[in-house]
């Protein structure tokens, strides 16, 4: 994909060129630039924060943490979540259709487990992968370069402040990150500016209210390490705020966690 003519520079909105044999991008008719760093264009260089110190920090674990693959994080999640993210992410992800061949954006990506299965599937679809943690794109680049994905590009960037062009995404997916977001309304204007009209929202996140263990445990732990930024919404707060823009066409929850599929009116 030409990612030139997809991106922009986030601080002046500026045209960008890539250079990828020096490893910079240039910002027309300007001084800026930005690294790129083992094929990965960073936005945000600058940004040394608690969130993303965060994930940097669990990025090499994050993995087993999310697929339960020992006895110590399946005792954790049965605990916590009370339940496998497995339990959930198919139905997520098969709102995608296998033949789709449009844009997607995928915010944030993580560590690409989950859809490292899903994308061999869509080989008519351009995929760009954002996160506001560079270890956790140095794990999906991993992931992905083993499972011989090769039509996906990785971003780090804001997604409160995207560095894209405005209505030329035909599919938006957001897995875990909603509950994670520093300024969630924010976030919902950027992403919904970056959608094309009739365009698809499909996600999942924490909700709260559903089940007071895992309230308990994101209030006082999640949320004081960094890996969950408040205000939290339930599943009727999110509902309405998305309604004014957004057609839903499924939506349900297991537990904590709500997933969904919409529509941009």
């Amino acid at each position: 994909m030409n990612l030139e003519e997809l991106l922009f520079c986030p601080k002046s909105k500026n045209k960008i060129h890539i250079n990828y044999d020096e490893k910079t991008v240039y910002v027309k008719n300007s001084e800026q630039t930005y690294p790129i760093k083992k094929g990965i264009i960073d936005f945000i260089p600058e940004i040394n924060d608690k969130i993303s110190n965060t994930y940097d920090n669990v990025s090499s674990v994050y993995n087993s943490m999310l697929t339960s693959s020992n006895i110590l994080t399946k005792l954790y999640n049965a605990a916590v979540w009370g339940l496998n993210d497995q339990d959930y992410v198919d139905y997520v992800l098969n709102y995608i259709p296998d033949d789709f061949n449009g844009l997607i954006l995928d915010v944030p990506v993580g560590s690409g487990v989950f859809t490292c299965k899903k994308y061999p599937k869509l080989k008519n679809a351009k995929i760009i992968c954002v996160d506001y943690s560079y270890g956790m794109l140095m794990e999906a680049k991993k992931v992905y370069e083993k499972n011989n994905i090769k039509n996906v590009a990785l971003i780090r960037a804001d997604i409160g402040n995207l560095p894209l062009k405005s209505s030329i995404i035909d599919l938006l997916l957001t897995m875990n990150g909603l509950h994670a977001f520093p300024n969630k309304i924010n976030a919902i204007k950027e992403i919904t500016r970056v959608l094309k009209n009739n365009g698809y929202l499909t996600g999942c996140f924490y909700i709260k209210d559903k089940r007071k263990i895992s309230d308990l445990v994101v209030d006082n732990i999640y949320t004081k390490q960094g890996s969950f930024t408040p205000p939290f919404y339930s599943e009727e707060e999110f509902v309405n705020l998305l309604k004014d823009n957004y057609d839903f066409t499924d939506k349900n929850n297991i537990k904590s966690i709500f997933y969904f599929n919409s529509q941009k009116k």
